[in-house]
């Protein structure tokens, strides 16, 4: 990503490839803002709706027409960890779900090792990611822009 862009390098064509946060993830039904936007606080205003023993109810409008969903609703649970989230469009309707679970540690830190995401604007349309080992790295900001995909 580059600012609100992304791209990939494609060895088979000379110029990076610009993608859209709406288009599919390698065929699947995640979408590449599911992929590469995990951090959803710059494109959204966020409000508590519910709480109680288990966790937050949060409600995350877009704080503008950028982003390809309006409005996300998400359960968290007391340990900062997601349990699931649901992402409406415009029209108000929902479009997609998506549930973790499976929390084991990564890296020393925990994390969900499941993501199953639906799509409820296609029926009987989901897809799964499972981890199996996430390694965090600390990797030049220069490497993640259009001109360094081009070498």
């Amino acid at each position: 990503m580059a600012g609100s862009s992304m791209w990939m390098s494609v060895p088979s064509v000379s110029k990076p490839v610009r993608l859209s946060g709406k288009d599919s993830f390698m065929g699947t039904s995640f979408t590449n803002d599911d992929a590469m936007n995990m951090d959803k606080s710059d494109d959204y205003d966020s409000v508590i709706v519910a709480s109680d023993e288990a966790g937050w109810d949060i409600v995350m409008t877009a704080k503008n027409e950028s982003v390809p969903y309006p409005r996300i609703e998400a359960r968290i649970d007391r340990n900062y960890l997601p349990l699931r989230q649901s992402f409406f469009v415009r029209s108000g309707k929902l479009s997609r779900k998506v549930e973790y679970s499976e929390v084991r540690t990564f890296d020393g830190r925990d994390r969900p090792s499941v993501m199953i995401i639906t799509d409820l604007m296609s029926p009987g349309d989901s897809s799964k990611i499972v981890f199996e080992s996430i390694k965090s790295d600390t990797i030049s900001a220069s490497r993640f822009t259009s001109a360094s995909l081009s070498k």
